[in-house]
């Protein structure tokens, strides 16, 4: 186990064309450099490449550390992201034990771990990390229709019956009319929700990161400004940031959504897919935000807006503004380090704003 070098890139490439030939989808980074967040003087957060090799330099693993500060009951605490462990175990049984190896080697830089995504908690990088005594559960997915008859006509993640049954209410109006009804329904549940100003910016200002916005949050990743611009950079499209003002014209919150036209997409097929990724607020005014900026993405023509947040002032907001919670397959892994510094999720921050950032929205 040894941190990854220039002069391994050949053997790493050798590692990546054995894991296609054996249909794995996964690569590992074909540089010793990380693009996004590259170790720099002054820089908070920061990712570092480690390799497993044999004595012959012959790569069999890998895996990737994002190092960033947490704000953790009103500590800053250096917590690491453990990223894109791969092994050759996976294809070939005499390194069976590498993905074990991975793991030891990265709590030994830091005991305060997380995994997210890792496609739900059935998967076996999930189901090893539990073993190991980290824990493992869902993080809630929710999602709000807008279109309809596009969400009937394009959503995949159904059985075959459920096709038919929406294939029917598409081509009927049954699926437009619904979403219609769902729509002036929450309207009238949204009547009790404080209203607030929207104002779209190109960067985040410094005072989002004001602690206000962190009250009653157990753990959660430190959202600076100059964090949100390494994060969501300004070269990405898909990407919409927010302030909300409250009448008196003071910050009350700040949201990063995406807006993509997918294509072919796994799930959600060849709908127009609205995220709410990432945002803070003051406490009572979470659901001002969802609304708001629900609102936003419905004007860009949204079929469906998703969102994945495990705080309970954030779940509570999406279900006021009419959001349904259906199956995730998005899971949080906490070491038991980490988890100690907020043992209830629904008190900690954590959304697609976190790990890999929002990758297949």
């Amino acid at each position: 186990m040894r941190p990854y070098q220039p002069g391994d890139v050949v053997a790493v490439r050798e590692f990546n064309k054995r894991l296609r030939d054996a249909a794995v989808e996964f690569q590992f980074p074909e540089t010793h450099i990380s693009r996004e967040f590259p170790a720099l003087e002054g820089r908070d957060i920061f990712q570092e490449h480690f390799l497993a090799s044999d004595q012959d330099g012959v790569v069999h693993g890998g895996y990737i550390l994002k190092t960033e500060p947490f704000l953790c009951s009103g500590r800053v605490e250096r917590v690491a992201n453990y990223q894109l462990p791969l092994s050759e175990g996976i294809v070939d049984k005499r390194f069976t034990m590498i993905g074990v190896q991975l793991l030891m080697h990265a709590l030994k830089s830091n005991r305060k771990l997380y995994c997210l995504g890792m496609g739900g908690v059935v998967r076996p990088l999930p189901q090893m990390l539990a073993r190991f005594g980290w824990d493992v559960q869902s993080v809630p997915f929710f999602f709000r229709v807008i279109n309809g008859s596009a969400f009937a006509r394009e959503i995949r993640a159904v059985g075959e019956s459920g096709k038919r049954l929406l294939s029917i209410a598409s081509a009927t109006g049954l699926a437009a009319l619904g979403a219609w009804g769902w729509s002036g329904l929450s309207e009238i549940r949204a009547l009790r929700i404080e209203k607030v100003s929207v104002e779209k910016v190109v960067d985040f200002p410094d005072e989002v990161g004001s602690a206000a916005f962190c009250e009653g949050i157990e753990c959660l990743s430190q959202r600076s400004a100059q964090t949100l611009k390494l994060k969501f950079p300004r070269s990405d499209p898909r990407f919409h940031r927010l302030l909300f003002r409250d009448s008196n014209g003071s910050l009350v919150g700040w949201a990063l959504l995406t807006y993509s036209v997918l294509k072919g997409h796994k799930q959600f097929g060849d709908m127009r897919l609205g995220a709410l990724v990432d945002g803070l607020a003051r406490p009572g005014f979470e659901a001002s935000l969802v609304r708001q900026s629900l609102g936003y993405l419905a004007k860009l023509g949204t079929d469906l807006v998703v969102s994945n947040q495990t705080h309970e002032r954030w779940t509570s907001a999406l279900l006021l503004n009419g959001f349904l919670q259906g199956p995730s397959n998005f899971a949080l892994a906490r070491s038991p380090n980490l988890k100690e510094l907020g043992p209830d999720i629904s008190k900690t921050h954590f959304n697609r704003g976190d790990g890999d950032g929002p990758i297949n929205l």
